[in-house]
């Protein structure tokens, strides 16, 4: 079964037809003559539903079109364009371009011109006179069924650029492959169908991370597809390693782990195997040197410095999807296996105060600080902020 549209009345003629029916059920002797101000008014409150019945009549299509395109990534199909193609003749040897663009006109089985216009640069070159047949791809101008299946091979078509070298215009097949978009009942339909093949049970590896982040006690997840904490292999088959933090980008309590692999394990196809497991962590040392604008304080940008290279390698605050705007992008996680020397370099340089970056250096604890990017441990990296200090002058 299809979409069904919920009916609604939208025809103003019909709207107050409703109007001096009901009037007449309360005073019988009532008629709605076109000259008198009760019709004009119930004719212009008739029309005025009308657009607001329209526009609530559309409104749960727009709905459903919005939620599959975005949330299913199921969109509606758009109009597509016909192509065709073509071999050129010249009236001389001299070579000549044939710039995309150019515009020729094809007729349809009414005699209606369609505009089709050449789809890249195409050269005649010197000591020829005509192009490889069929060399010359035309595009529709226009998308949509209308200037599908017209012409066919061997049919002059005319230039509606005037080109002096240009002697004829010949196609070598019928134009196709244009299409109208698709239409609303059309792709309600579709939707409606897909939706009924939609499983409840997480497939890929990316909907056991959004099933983890519903799971109480987990603020981030994510999926590590293929990995197996056994033997720290990846590329594993039919396998999926979810790791969760809190909210402070704290390990999961014991308890909250096994109710999310409690949960996975229900949830999982047959053969699936699911494991939960701790992030890795790697703490990095920062220092720095930064020349501060002139009348600001460089004990407070010194300080808001630290600050700031502190949050960005906070645990709590390593990996967000940076591609999320919303107020969600906060619990989205993407594991990030890198600090980069130069996104630190830049967190210190749009630090208010900071006029530019003089030096900095940064690497594991433990080992010497360099101007390198720095590879995190895995599975599933976590920054922790070791020593950050450094000076502003």
């Amino acid at each position: 079964m299809g979409y069904i549209s919920f009916p609604i009345e939208s025809n103003p003629v019909a709207i107050a037809q409703d109007t001096y029916a009901y009037i007449k059920r309360r005073s019988p002797a009532w008629v709605e003559y076109d000259g008198n101000l009760d019709t004009w008014l119930i004719q212009i409150l008739a029309s005025q539903a009308s657009d607001l019945r329209i526009l609530a009549s559309d409104v749960p299509d727009a709905i459903f079109r919005y939620f599959g395109a975005t949330v299913l990534a199921l969109p509606p199909l758009p109009a597509t364009q016909a192509i065709t193609h073509s071999t050129w003749t010249a009236i001389d040897t001299d070579g000549h371009l044939i710039p995309a663009g150019t515009l020729v006109a094809i007729p349809d089985s009414s005699g209606t011109l369609r505009g089709f216009s050449v789809m890249q640069d195409v050269s005649i070159l010197p000591g020829l006179s005509i192009t490889n047949e069929g060399e010359v791809a035309l595009l529709a101008t226009e998308a949509g069924q209308l200037s599908t299946d017209i012409g066919h091979a061997g049919l002059e078509v005319e230039l509606v650029e005037t080109f002096d070298f240009v002697d004829s215009v010949v196609l070598t097949e019928t134009a196709a492959g244009g299409t109208d978009a698709e239409t609303v009942s059309d792709y309600m339909n579709r939707l409606s169908d897909y939706m009924r093949n939609l499983s409840t049970r997480p497939i890929l590896a990316e909907d056991y991370a959004r099933l983890a982040n519903q799971q109480p006690g987990v603020f981030r997840a994510v999926a590590l597809d293929g990995y197996d904490p056994n033997n720290d292999t990846y590329f594993n088959d039919r396998m999926v390693t979810i790791v969760g933090i809190d909210q402070f980008g704290l390990d999961l309590p014991d308890e909250v782990k096994s109710d999310l692999d409690t949960m996975l394990q229900s949830m999982r196809e047959i053969n699936f195997l699911i494991y939960v497991i701790d992030p890795s962590r790697t703490v990095i040392d920062v220092s720095f040197e930064v020349a501060v604008i002139q009348n600001f304080s460089t004990s407070f940008v010194e300080a808001s410095c630290i600050t700031a290279v502190t949050n960005y390698l906070s645990p709590q605050n390593w990996g967000f999807d940076r591609s999320v705007t919303t107020t969600g992008a906060t619990r989205t996680w993407v594991d990030t296996q890198f600090v980069y020397y130069n996104e630190v370099l830049s967190v210190l340089s749009n630090v208010d105060g900071v006029d530019h970056v003089v030096n900095m250096t940064m690497g594991r604890q433990g080992d010497p600080l360099t101007k390198q990017d720095i590879s995190l441990d895995l599975p599933a990296a976590l920054t922790e902020p070791g020593t950050i200090d450094g000076f502003a002058s």
